[in-house]
């Protein structure tokens, strides 16, 4: 029964067996076998001839509540089989489970009746054996003159023909000449073969024994060379054909026996049973026979595809087994994505960092870093706009070049636009940096780069708004000029700033050098990021220090938004200024919010491209345009004196041409109409003048 249990996979089983030494015994040693084989038992349950249909009704219930413990094992005679064939019928339980049931079933499956359709697919096993035609043929012709000295053949001729010997009964008195026959329901007895292949197991043992130890003893002495351990010891040497079949016993004494496997199947309304299978003890498993395929009988139908019984199913791929408490029962409990299985499926490990697990999760292995690539669509743009960058930036500085004297490049503090210009091809170069493959020299270029460019910018920027501030503001005190407005002054100045970057930069990159990382943002995800590990530090005070010198630059922008329409650059300072200040309002926020290395680098190539950009259209475009496209015999020359009073808050567009100390401030207004321009001289302080475009 065990080994039809193991032949079909079936795990999860309950055992019902009867109140006797047949089941107990029976159920003992399925207890055992089925520990070894790791099957559990669901419901093990004694049932007895004495229960109701209250008990009946109780152990189907039992069984349903198990109902993942698809094979019954009923180790029982007939009669409690067909109590419990019953109560499934009355639960509407039948094709819920597969019965197997022992040769006590097996014997009586014939008296079913009724219950044979919630029986039907039982597998039922019987001793494999030839019937003793011999034996039947003689008892066939037994009757009662001849065999009147035994009671139990009188009381087998009551029971055949249903009679009496005796009056008053109530039945017909028993005819002596009746025969038993075939078309009166003679069968041919199974059981008497298994009596007299052990009547023949003795007779071997004895005749083995008398032989080798008393040989000649006959009679009586016979008894004196016999004992009871000596007789066992011949009785388990006993081996001959039987008609059973081959007959030996192993060492415990247990008949190595074969057995036939027959299934009660509805053939044609009709239910038979068909052998389907035979087990032999010295193969040790059930062979199938092929002729005879086994119906599976469901709730819903029947088929030729094996049932299941077990308590689990076996785990899926990433899962883990939580044991119950029957060694067949679990929980299948998933890993998390970045954990292998390791004691046996029993448990999972979370993978070392920037590792992941394999595809047989066994084990971890290196995952590949990404990393910008330079055929990323977001690399492309970002390249593309970055080349146009530089190509417009050298061609602004070659235009500014080859116009060097040009009276508007001079008024502009052209020493400071050169060092702007430096800045804005900084910040182009090194947003194509930030797309490059990240290594450690790549990863210092784009630390001093970012932090450079703006200050390469700004610095400058901030030297200029100041000088124009001072030279107006100083106008309305006293006559005297300024102290360091000279163009030499003003580069020394905007270095020094431009320095002040420098050494903060290189602080925070020996504090803490910029390097290479692999960093892995999200542990459940298999994905590893390969970048510049930038100074959080360095990032931060230079931000600071850059932004100091926007704020400055919007600060002296703000005050001289109303200077003379003959002095408005500071209006172009304002908008660069301003939309400076909203790029880094969003920026800042959107960076140190955003976890991915890939988004930063595009935050950071963007900031650097929109930043470069804004200059260039702001203060540069303008002059370029007015160098290129507007007439010198309509560009007007005023000269100013600086003593007049012009506050930068004042906001009049009515000046006065004054001389003064030689000091001029030169204005640039395009005119509808041609007229007469008066010379100026710029030589000696050409730093005074602003340019206006309106």
């Amino acid at each position: 029964m065990v080994d039809i249990l193991n032949k079909f996979g079936w795990t999860y089983v309950s055992v019902l067996y009867v109140d006797s030494d047949y089941g107990e015994t029976a159920a003992k040693t399925v207890r055992k076998l089925t520990k070894d084989f790791g099957i559990c038992i669901a419901v093990d349950r004694v049932v007895s001839d004495s229960f109701q249909q209250s008990d009946w009704d109780l152990t189907v219930s039992m069984l349903l509540n198990a109902r993942n413990a698809r094979a019954v094992l009923l180790i029982m005679h007939i009669s409690p089989a067909i109590e419990l064939f019953k109560a499934v019928k009355r639960a509407d339980a039948m094709g819920v489970f597969q019965w197997i049931g022992s040769d006590g079933v097996s014997v009586g499956i014939a008296d079913l009746g009724d219950s044979a359709d919630a029986a039907e697919g039982i597998l039922t096993i019987r001793p494999g054996f030839d019937y003793a035609r011999e034996f039947n043929t003689w008892f066939k012709g037994l009757h009662p003159a001849i065999r009147s000295d035994n009671p139990y053949f009188m009381e087998h001729w009551e029971l055949y023909f249903d009679c009496s010997w005796t009056n008053g009964t109530g039945k017909p008195t028993c005819d002596e000449d009746n025969r038993m026959t075939e078309a009166n329901g003679f069968a041919p007895m199974s059981f008497a073969t298994l009596v007299i292949d052990t009547t023949l197991v003795f007779a071997h043992a004895l005749h083995s024994l008398i032989e080798e130890r008393c040989p000649g003893v006959v009679g009586q002495n016979v008894s004196k060379c016999i004992n009871g351990s000596l007789l066992l010891k011949y009785l388990l040497e006993v081996e001959f054909q039987g008609h059973i079949g081959r007959v030996k016993f192993d060492k415990q004494g247990d008949i190595l026996a074969q057995y036939d496997i027959e299934q009660l199947q509805n053939k044609s309304s009709d239910y038979k049973q068909v052998a389907v299978a035979s087990w032999d003890a010295d193969v040790g498993h059930v062979q199938l026979v092929d002729q005879n395929p086994i119906i599976w009988v469901t709730s819903e139908s029947v088929s030729l595809e094996t049932p299941e019984s077990v308590c689990s199913k076996p785990c899926g791929k990433g899962e883990f087994y939580l044991q119950k408490e029957l060694s067949c029962c679990w929980e299948c409990r998933k890993c998390r994505n970045n954990e292998y299985l390791v004691s046996n499926q029993t448990s999972c490990k979370e993978c070392p960092e920037l590792m992941w697990p394999v595809e047989s999760l066994t084990s971890c292995e290196s995952v590949q870093p990404e990393h910008m690539r330079w055929g990323d669509s977001l690399a492309i743009t970002i390249l593309t706009f970055s080349i146009i960058g530089i190509i417009l930036a050298a061609f602004i500085l070659a235009f500014f070049i080859r116009h060097n004297n040009a009276k508007l490049i001079k008024a502009c503090s052209r020493e400071l636009a050169y060092l702007i210009l430096t800045g804005v091809f900084v910040s182009y170069l090194t947003a194509i940096f930030f797309l490059a493959k990240p290594e450690d020299h790549f990863c210092y270029v784009e630390h001093f780069g970012f932090s450079l460019s703006f200050a390469w910018i700004y610095a400058p920027l901030f030297t200029r708004t100041n000088r124009i501030y001072r030279i107006f503001a100083s106008g309305k005190k006293t006559k005297k000029r300024p102290p360091l407005v000279s163009p030499r002054s003003q580069v020394i100045i905007a270095s020094l700033l431009i320095t002040i970057e420098v050494i903060i930069s290189i602080i925070t990159a020996a504090v803490n050098p910029p390097g290479i990382e692999q960093r892995m943002p999200v542990k459940t995800e298999k994905f590893v990021e390969l970048l510049c590990k930038l100074p959080i530090q360095g990032i931060v005070a230079s931000l600071a220090y850059n932004i100091l010198l926007v704020a400055m630059c919007s600060f002296y922008a703000f005050k001289t938004r109303k200077l003379p329409d003959n002095f408005n650059e500071s209006k172009f300072i304002s908008m660069c200024v301003y939309t400076t200040l909203v790029i880094w309002l969003a920026f800042i926020p959107t960076y140190f919010t955003t976890s991915a290395a890939y988004f930063r680098v595009v935050l950071l190539s963007v900031a650097l491209i929109l930043n470069a950009t804004v200059v260039l259209a702001f203060l540069y475009a303008p002059k370029v345009y007015a160098i290129a496209y507007v007439d010198a015999d309509t560009i007007q020359i005023n000269q100013l004196n600086p003593t007049t009073s012009v506050s930068p808050l004042a906001g009049s567009s009515n000046m006065t041409s004054l001389q003064g100390q030689g000091r001029v401030a030169a204005s640039i207004t395009v005119e509808p109409r041609p007229f007469t321009a008066r010379e100026a001289t710029y030589e000696h302080h050409h730093d005074l003048a602003v340019a206006t475009i309106s």
